[in-house]
């Protein structure tokens, strides 16, 4: 039997998929964060090592090798960072062959099914891309909390705490958010806030973590809440947008996939995103996600090795994944 392994690592947890190359998925086991540029080279390493070994003891399965390994990494964005990557990977014995990605690009094979398209990724970051029918691919967004990541959870939070702040000033409209902040963050007075960001340094994910704050403001009518939505949705539209455009995407039919925390069905932001979208790309199709990520590097590793993708295949994986998600080799590494 001939196994392969995909896996999603990101930056607060990763997701690890074990299948063989007649579709069945063996086991899937989600675990701690995987990207070194949060949590140093070595802790890296040894979370992928980690995960990949619990991924091949849920299979419930003898495998001393996986035909290819892929693996969709956040950080994932240069030169510099595939080497210092597959330098950490090419330590791991058992992966007779490795695809090293982005994790927007196993986003779009999973969302897909490893079709043409694009997929916008919102998470705590934010970044889409693409790839047209002649398989040339493109990407937009994506730069990091401080200069980019426009439409994320971090991006969104971090409007959110500038409204509050100038609220409390009195500089600014009057807005929910400000009680609603402070009472996130267990605060008795706003200035203490200064202390969270500034001394005891708040990671962006902790940061990024108020965004469900501002999605509650919202709903609760408050307008500010409700203008930095609208605003996210349309720096969305505008990262899907771009790739479309740098493909020759944007007069021909195609599917868009929004996936990620920050794309709730009928909120403003999605209908924002949507909006803007659909005035430069009008035959794009927005699409419920076929497959989560790491389904899709699991996709794209039996795609390398040689199996087709056809409907039918594409089908019995599905099933497959239905079926170990309910199963008990689905383990979860707390």
């Amino acid at each position: 039997m001939t196994f392969v392994f995909g896996m999603d690592g990101g930056a607060s947890k990763s997701v690890s998929i074990v299948a063989d190359t007649e579709g069945n998925v063996l086991s899937r086991v989600e675990s701690g964060p995987s990207n070194y540029q949060n949590i140093g080279k070595e802790k890296a390493k040894e979370a992928i090592e980690h995960a990949v070994q619990r991924a091949i003891e849920a299979s419930r399965t003898k495998i001393t090798e996986f035909e290819v390994a892929c693996l969709g990494l956040a950080g994932m964005d240069s030169q510099t960072s595939y080497n210092v990557l597959y330098g950490i990977i090419s330590d791991i014995k058992v992966f007779r062959k490795v695809m090293l990605l982005n994790d927007a690009e196993i986003g779009l094979a999973g969302a897909t099914g490893c079709r043409h398209g694009i997929v916008v990724n919102a998470g705590t970051g934010a970044v889409a891309f693409g790839i047209n029918q002649r398989g040339e691919k493109g990407r937009s967004g994506g730069w990091g909390y401080l200069m980019g990541d426009e439409g994320s959870a971090y991006d969104v939070s971090r409007r959110a705490l500038m409204a509050a702040a100038k609220a409390h000033d009195g500089r600014g409209e009057p807005t929910l958010l400000l009680p609603m902040i402070m009472e996130a963050l267990s605060l008795e007075q706003f200035e203490q806030i200064i202390e969270l960001l500034y001394h005891k340094e708040m990671s962006p994910e902790a940061l990024a973590s108020l965004a469900p704050v501002v999605f509650e403001a919202a709903q609760k009518g408050d307008r500010v809440s409700q203008e930095i939505l609208e605003c996210a949705g349309e720096e969305l539209g505008l990262v899907a947008i771009a790739v479309a455009r740098a493909l020759g995407m944007e007069s021909e039919e195609c599917e868009v996939a929004p996936i990620g925390g920050m794309f709730r069905p009928h909120t403003l932001l999605y209908k924002s995103f949507a909006r803007v979208l659909r005035r430069q790309v009008p035959d794009c199709r927005l699409i419920k996600p076929i497959f989560e990520p790491a389904v899709g590097a699991v996709l794209l590793a039996l795609k390398e090795a040689g199996v087709e993708l056809t409907d039918l295949a594409l089908e019995r994986i599905g099933r497959s994944v239905e079926n170990g998600v309910s199963a008990t080799r689905l383990e979860n590494d707390g």
